[in-house]
Formats: structure tokens, C-alpha cells, sequence
């Protein structure tokens, strides 16, 4: 009966009535899982069970339900159990309370849904054709009263009214058509497995429906050992919630806490949080938290995938109200917050269809001493079948290859909770199995990902590592371009996937192992299978390579840093894994995050590769290239993330290491002092900065010439802290006639060159109010777009220096037009209190108090005083900058003799 309601409905539009189902069916065997548990008999739910079909039925015919849903959703639930009174007479009266709690069920699941339909549209658009008929109808009789005089006065009122009624059903029809209810942009976020081809429907799914569903309980936690299907349960649970059209569907990786607070912060990212004033990742994940309970998100919904330990959960949970929280757990050990749901092995019953649905075979009696070998674990089950489909083999006959299978080898079986032997050897025979049908050197290309994902992140990897195919049309590349590799890698990865060993998330953009697989392989391996699997997975991240990605893909490029940065945690906290970071070939893709997440200014995630920096530098000599590198890169990370005195503390370890072993005038020591200088800078100390950076200067001229990188690198940094200081000639003069030399060393279109392009045209700004300064601005502003992005943070910057320009040379029109576009973009992309943003907002209330409009202007000044004071701090040259500013503006409202605005520019 379960089978026929799951498939009741062929209308594949009919979205709402398709939900309906697996609801009541989910609510079925929920009530027939409860009757057992209790002792009681199911025999009361057998007439209740076939005779909600026929509701169903009716609801799903009948269309103008969908319409009556969404106008009078308080009253749906009282017209369903109207239509369901002549099916509810001819059952026993002891059968009604649980036909009346399925109709309750199908009642809100319908409100919920129907206004996303597009059967509603649809019946909707029609109610209103119908009332624009009746107008019209009523339109006509009104004239007609009118013409009859003032005897008809109270027909023509009467008609009025009715009209006014139409209009106003039709008011609320048109707003439900045009935009349903009214609800944020929908979030959905991380690395959600994939439901299964062959998911069954179990008591634990009604169970947890009804509480998370039903009771909107807040924590819900499914306990089980691995492989009993914890993530599989909680996954539909999550694709039923995104297809209902809840607010937030989140997905959150909790095998450490480091995992939990990664994908927090993530998260945060994707709700739209501003983290442009360098938060701590603690008051990210507060701000966070703070957002998730908002009701104004609509229904939420976050799952803790995999919780070693609740005390990684401590402080991290959010509550509100529409807000559910499910965890998956082999620990019994939560709290009493959270409410449990048992998850243990399938009932045989459950276990035979699975076996037989995958197989597509009746042999009962062989699926039973299959689920019996197995012990019913859905997993081991679900590889079995698999294994046996794919080899063509008939159950019997699969059986009798797992006993061979187990006696020809030493087999490991998997530590703790109560697995069958059978289990593990299910588990690896499926993996030789499908290794075995891969022929020729996609065998071993196949072997090589399967022994990367057995010690990469348990969370699984991005898949176009593993097979670049897969977003070839991202890249530079000519996606038709010949590469054999490549290939090899797709059909690889194709074949695994076939032979369901490996998964992947919802939307395909993760690859995984199941951990249990993973750890039976691990279990398993030789002193010589470690070492091949560590150098599959140290030869992956090695290929992991950023710049494959155009250099004005800015969110492109932030994604594969952030997806490095997340792989390199959560290796670095798996001890099994440790032995990568001896790799030197790892040494590579860590340094390529660290430059890379400085450059997109990715602070706040890359400081979680501490621990990922001290262990490869713990197999690295100090005074390798490499040590050096690393060490630079992630104290300047530190100086991004306002953890300045530990940046201080390592550039200077750093450069007495470097004093010490290369003397005062190697390139490596004075770049060093350069950094240091800057470090002390971004505190604000430019009384002992600006000396530094003047000697560092004359040294590196001196000893390694004018053109040398780190000659041009101290002489950027000089100019532009002589420019934050307001020494705009002497600024201007050490770049005017050694631009050339930038482009030479590092492009025409380098950071480098383009920064130093930049703070000269700001210096000429505030020297001289040409024409032709602003056409160099537009110049570089055009380089910057067509390099990094029209809004990379970089190019945002530079085009606040244009409307300086704008203002400089009385074009105010001009100035207020791309100053406000430019607040707008620096705003929604950097974040309101981002150093960029505050510039521009600067920039623009200057525009606006040139323009005589004086209380925007204030307004505008007052807001971006309290910003850069709170975020940049009092004594920063933009606070100063702004302070005088409002003070001058001030003084021209008193009225006082007016004073220019002072521009501000980065």
C-alpha cells in the first residue's frame, strides 16, 4: 500500500500533491513504527492507510484547492476534513483520531507548499480572469444606473460595493501571483550528500518528520553507528525542506570544531553578513548566529553532519524561532536539549526491498541471507547489491564470492559498535570489484583518487579536482582542448561513481567516500598502500592551481582558495593523516593559499592554518626558501586580520633569521623590514615606520639596484605611506619616472604595477587639478577592471580617487553619479565598514557638499566618522581626513567662512 501511495501521482507538475504523498507516506509507516514499539496492533491503520489514498486522489484532482490554500489558510485544514467526512463514516471509530491526524498533516504540508506551486499561478491567474469578467459585467451596469438618475442612486451604490469587493479579492489575488509570500533570497549552503537512488522510506523518517516538521521541534539528534544511513535520513530531511522553499537549508560539516566554525563563518558569507572591518572568526560566527534568528528568514533549518564530540557545539548552535536544528551522532552523549532519534540497522523487511530494488529481482530467500550476512546495515547492504548487479551475479551466487573473498585474505575488522565480519569484507570486495572492471591505466587512476579520498578531508573533495572535465568551462582553457588525462581522470571517476563506492553532494560539486568505506580501506591497507595513497593525495593538492581561473574571476578564485583552506584544516585534524604534510609537494599548494587568500584579503579563514603551518614546518629546514615563504605569507595574513602584535613577533623572528644566516643588505632581510615596517604601520606608529621604510629604501638602491623587486616593493610602500601622511609631492616624485621599471619587473598589468600606477595619480590629484590626471585615473581604473574585476576591492579603490577627481575639477554631477554607484558597490560587495567603503563614502559627501547639498552631506560625514573611527580607529589618516571634514562642513552650516573639503583617497 506504502509502494502505491509513494507513486500515486503521474502529473510530474504537480509538485504540491507529489510532497502530499510523501508526507502521508512518511506519516504512515511513522504510525505503524509507533504501534510496534508501543505493542500496540497495526491492524487499526490498515483501513486508515488505503482510505487516505482515495484523499488523496481528490486533493490532487481537484485544482481550485491550490487557490483555496494560499486566500484562507487558517480555514484549509477545517475544508479538507470536510471533503474527508464521507471516506471518515465508513471506518471504525477507534480508526478516526489517526485518519483525522493524517488529514491535519496533509493540511499544513498543503499551506506551506501551494503558494510555490505552479498549479497556483495557473488557477490563480484564472480566478483573476474571471473576477476582470465580472468588472467588466459591473462596470456596464453601473453606466447604466448613472444614466437613470438619482432615483437608482442606492442601486448604483449597491452595485459599487460589489465592485469594490471584486477589485479588492483582486488586489489579493495579483499580489499572490506576483510575489507569494514575502520572503528573503533563499540560502542554501554546503556539502549536503545526495539521497540515494535506492533511499527507503523508514520509521525513523516519520519520526524525524513529525518532530522537526510537526512539533518545529529546536535539536533533533539521529544516533546510530556508521553506515546505519544518520546522514541519508537527515539528507532528505534537507531536500524536502529545499523543496518546500524554506528560507535557509544549511549543511554543516561537524567533525571538529575547527570543521563546525569554518562553514559557520561560510555561512555567514552566504547570508550576506559584513565581515569588512576584520572580525575575529568568534564575532563572524556570533553576527552569524544573531542573523539565523531571524524570523524574517522564514523557515530555517541547519544540519550538523557527523559530531565527534557536542562540545565542539558548545556556543555554535542557533536558536530562534522557525528555526530546526538537526545533528547526526554516533555519540549518545548530547545534551537533553537535544531530543533523540534512534537510528539503528533497516528492519529485515526494509532490508530485503533494497536488496531486491537495486537488483531488480523477487529472490526473497537469497535477499534475506544477504540482509542476514550483513546484519541489515544499509550501507554494506546498498555496496552489495551493487556489487552483484554490476557482475551480473545472482544473489546466491554473490553470497558464495563473499565467502571466497573472505578466505583468501586477512581481513580487519572495523573497530567498536557491533559490525558484522561480513561488513568490512562487503566493503572491500565492493571497492576490488569495481577496480576490477576498470581496464587498462584507468585502473590505476581509479586506485589513485580512491586512496586520495581515504585520507583527504572525511567531508570529501571538490570534484574538478579529482576530474578537471568538470568545470572545464571556468577556466582559461579550451574546453575542447585535447587532454588525455583529463579523460583518464573523467572516466575514472565516472566508473567509481557507477559502481556507487563513491558519492557526491546534492549538487555534484563534491566527491567522498563514505567514512565507514573509507576507514574499512584504511583498516585494510599495507605499508605500501599508505604510502601510494599519500602520494595520490599529496599529488592531488600538488595539481590544485588556482591561476587555472582568470585573474578577474575574483569569487572564482576565492572559492578554490577557500576550498584549500578548508582541505588543509581539516587534514591537519585527522592524525592519520599527518604524514601528508612531510610531502614536499604539500609544502606547494600551502604556500599557494597563503598568497593567494592575502591577496583576496581572506584573513579571517586563512588564520585557521595554524596548525597546517606548523606541522609542515616541522619538516621543513629554517632556512629554506620554503620556511621563509610560508612564515612571510601568513604574517601578513596576520596584518589583514588585526592580529598584528603576532605578525610582529614572527617578521621579526623572521628577520633575525634572516640577519643571521644571509647578513643586513640580502633581499630576503630588507623585504622582511619592509613587511615589519607596514606591520607597525597598520598600528597607526608612523613616527618609527617612515624612517624604517626611508633607510630600508636607500639600502636596497644601494645594494641591489633600482629595478631589483625589493627595491620597487620598499619604494611602493614609502610612497604610499607618504601619501597616507600628506606628503603628496615627495610621493609623487619617487614613482613618476619609475613606473616603466614596475612594468617591467612585473607586467603591465602586475599588482604591483597597477598599485604604483594608483598612488602616483593620487599624488598628482592632490599636487594638480588637470585633465589630464583624470584621464591617467580613468586609464588605470579601465586596467584594473579588464585585470581583476569591476569589483575587486582593488579597482574599488581606485575608482574612489576618480571622484575626487570629479570634484577637484567641478564636475559635481559627475562625481555624485559614480560616487553614489560606487558606495552602492562598495557596500554590497566589500561590506559597509570595509576601508574601501568608508573612502568612497568620504569621497561622495565631499561631492555632495560641493554640490550645495549640505545635509546629505552631513549625514553622510557623521555616518562614515563613526565607522572609520570604530573600525580603522581614532588616529587613522581617514578618521582625521573625515573629522576635519564634518568640522568644516560644520562651520559653512553656522554659517563661517567656508573651507574646501580634504579629500581622501587609498
Amino acid at each position: 500500500m506504502l509502494a502505491r501511495l509513494r507513486g500515486q501521482t503521474n502529473d510530474k507538475n504537480h509538485a504540491v500533491a507529489k510532497q502530499i504523498e510523501k508526507i502521508v507516506a512518511g506519516k504512515v509507516r511513522g504510525m505503524y513504527q509507533k504501534c510496534r514499539d508501543q505493542g500496540v496492533g497495526t491492524e487499526r491503520l490498515d483501513g486508515v492507510a488505503t482510505e487516505i489514498v482515495r484523499l488523496v486522489d481528490q486533493v490532487a484532482a481537484d485544482n481550485s484547492l491550490i487557490l483555496e490554500a494560499v486566500r484562507f489558510p487558517d480555514k484549509f485544514a477545517d475544508l479538507l476534513h470536510d471533503l474527508g467526512d464521507p471516506i471518515r463514516a465508513t471506518l471504525f471509530e477507534r480508526s478516526e483520531p489517526y485518519f483525522n491526524e493524517l488529514v491535519d498533516a496533509m493540511a499544513g504540508e498543503y499551506v506551506r507548499l501551494a503558494p510555490w506551486s505552479p498549479k497556483f499561478q495557473i488557477e490563480a491567474l484564472k480566478n483573476v480572469m474571471g473576477a476582470l469578467d465580472r468588472i467588466e459585467e459591473g462596470v456596464d451596469e453601473v453606466r447604466a444606473g448613472v444614466a437613470k438618475g438619482l432615483e437608482n442612486d442606492r442601486v448604483t451604490h449597491s452595485e459599487l460595493s460589489t465592485i469594490r469587493s471584486e477589485v479588492s479579492g483582486l488586489r489579493d489575488d495579483l499580489s499572490a501571483v506576483s510575489t507569494g509570500p514575502r520572503r528573503p533570497g533563499r540560502v542554501l549552503f554546503g556539502g549536503r550528500p545526495d539521497v540515494a537512488a535506492g533511499f527507503i522510506e523508514r520509521g525513523e523518517q516519520g519520526r524525524l518528520r513529525s518532530l522537526v516538521i510537526d512539533e518545529r521541534q529546536g535539536r533533533t539528534v539521529l544516533v546510530g553507528m556508521a553506515g546505519c544511513g544518520k546522514s541519508q535520513l537527515a539528507s532528505a530531511l534537507a531536500q524536502w525542506c529545499e523543496e518546500a522553499g524554506w528560507g535557509v537549508v544549511a549543511w554543516v560539516n561537524a567533525e571538529t570544531k575547527a570543521a563546525v566554525k569554518s562553514d559557520l563563518v561560510e555561512l555567514a558569507n552566504r547570508l550576506g553578513i559584513d565581515t569588512s572591518d576584520k572580525p575575529t572568526e568568534n564575532q563572524v560566527i556570533g553576527r552569524c548566529l544573531d542573523r539565523l534568528k531571524s524570523s524574517a528568514l522564514g523557515d530555517r533549518i541547519v544540519v550538523f553532519d557527523n559530531v565527534e564530540d557536542f562540545e565542539d557545539l558548545a556556543g555554535v548552535v542557533p536558536q530562534g524561532a522557525g528555526l530546526r536544528v538537526v545533528a547526526t551522532a554516533r555519540s549518545r552523549e548530547a545534551s537533553s536539549a537535544w531530543e533523540p532519534v534512534e537510528v539503528g540497522v533497516l528492519p529485515r523487511p526494509d532490508s530485503i526491498d533494497l536488496v531486491q530494488s537495486i537488483m531488480g529481482t523477487q529472490d526473497e530467500k537469497a535477499a534475506d541471507a544477504v540482509a542476514e550476512r550483513l546484519g541489515d546495515l544499509p550501507l554494506a547492504l546498498a555496496q552489495a547489491a551493487e556489487t552483484a548487479r554490476i557482475e551480473r551475479w545472482t544473489l546466491a551466487e554473490y553470497l558464495v564470492r563473499l565467502e571466497a573473498f573472505s578466505s583468501d585474505r586477512v581481513i580487519r575488522c572495523i573497530p567498536g559498535d557491533s559490525y558484522t565480519d561480513d561488513v568490512s569484507i562487503a566493503l572491500l570486495m565492493a571497492t576490488d570489484s569495481a577496480l576490477g572492471r576498470i581496464k587498462g591505466s584507468l585502473r590505476g587512476t581509479a586506485r589513485r583518487q580512491l586512496g586520495a579520498l581515504a585520507v583527504l578531508a572525511e567531508s570529501g573533495v571538490p570534484t574538478h579536482w579529482l576530474d578537471p572535465r568538470a568545470d572545464a568551462d571556468k577556466t582559461d582553457k579550451d574546453t575542447n582542448a585535447r587532454n588525455d588525462a583529463a579523460d583518464d581522470a573523467n572516466r575514472a571517476l565516472t566508473a567509481l561513481l557507477n559502481a556507487s563506492v563513491v558519492r557526491q553532494t546534492a549538487d555534484g560539486a563534491v566527491t567522498m567516500l563514505h567514512r565507514l568505506q573509507a576507514q574499512v580501506l584504511r583498516e585494510n591497507w599495507n605499508n605500501a598502500e599508505w604510502t601510494d595513497a599519500f602520494d595520490a593525495a599529496a599529488g592531488l593538492l600538488g595539481q590544485v592551481n588556482i591561476d587555472r581561473l582568470p585573474r578577474n574571476n575574483a569569487e572564482g578564485r576565492r572559492r578554490e582558495t577557500l576550498d584549500l583552506i578548508d582541505q588543509l584544516r581539516a587534514i591537519a585534524a585527522q592524525d592519520y593523516s599527518h604524514p601528508l604534510f612531510e610531502h614536499e609537494r604539500t609544502l606547494l599548494p600551502l604556500l599557494r593559499v597563503l598568497e593567494q587568500a592575502h591577496s583576496l584579503e581572506l584573513a579571517s579563514a586563512a588564520l585557521d592554518l595554524a596548525t597546517p603551518v606548523k606541522l609542515s614546518l616541522e619538516h621543513v629546514e629554517a632556512s629554506s626558501n620554503a620556511h621563509f615563504n610560508i612564515l612571510n605569507y601568513y604574517a601578513l595574513l596576520c596584518i589583514l586580520g588585526r592580529e598584528v602584535d603576532g605578525a610582529i613577533e614572527q617578521l621579526t623572528q623572521l628577520y633575525n633569521i634572516c640577519h643571521k644566516q644571509f647578513g643586513p643588505t640580502d633581499e630576503k632581510t630588507l623585504g622582511i623590514e619592509v613587511n615589519l615596517a607596514m606591520a607597525h604601520a597598520s598600528k597607526d606608529e608612523y613616527t618609527t615606520t617612515l624612517p624604517r621604510l626611508r633607510k630600508v629604501h636607500r639600502i636596497c638602491e644601494r645594494e641591489l639596484g633600482d629595478r631589483a623587486s625589493v627595491t620597487l616593493h620598499a619604494r611602493l610602500n614609502l610612497a604610499s605611506t607618504l601619501l597616507s601622511m600628506g606628503n603628496h609631492h615627495e610621493s609623487a616624485s619617487l614613482l613618476k619616472d619609475r613606473i616603466r621599471d614596475y612594468a617591467n619587473v612585473f607586467g603591465d598589468c602586475g599588482i604591483k604595477t597597477l598599485a604604483a600606477n594608483h598612488c602616483l595619480t593620487l599624488a598628482y590629484l592632490e599636487i594638480e587639478n588637470s585633465q589630464e590626471v583624470v584621464n591617467s585615473i580613468r586609464a588605470n581604473i579601465e586596467r584594473h577592471k579588464d585585470t581583476l574585476g569591476e569589483t575587486h576591492p582593488r579597482t574599488l579603490s581606485t575608482t574612489c580617487g576618480l571622484v575626487m577627481a570629479y570634484v577637484s575639477t567641478d564636475e559635481t554631477s559627475k562625481a555624485i553619479q559614480l560616487g553614489e554607484t560606487l558606495l552602492k558597490q562598495s557596500r554590497q560587495f566589500l561590506g559597509r565598514n570595509n576601508s574601501v567603503t568608508l573612502y568612497a563614502s568620504n569621497n561622495l559627501a565631499s561631492a555632495y557638499q560641493e554640490a550645495g547639498r549640505l545635509d546629505e552631506a552631513l549625514t553622510l560625514f557623521e555616518d562614515t566618522l563613526k565607522a572609520s573611527e570604530r573600525t580603522l580607529g581614532p588616529d587613522h589618516p581617514l578618521t582625521i581626513t573625515v573629522r576635519e571634514n564634518l568640522k568644516a562642513l560644520e562651520r559653512e552650516m553656522t554659517p563661517a567662512p567656508s573651507s574646501s573639503p580634504k579629500s581622501s583617497e587609498e
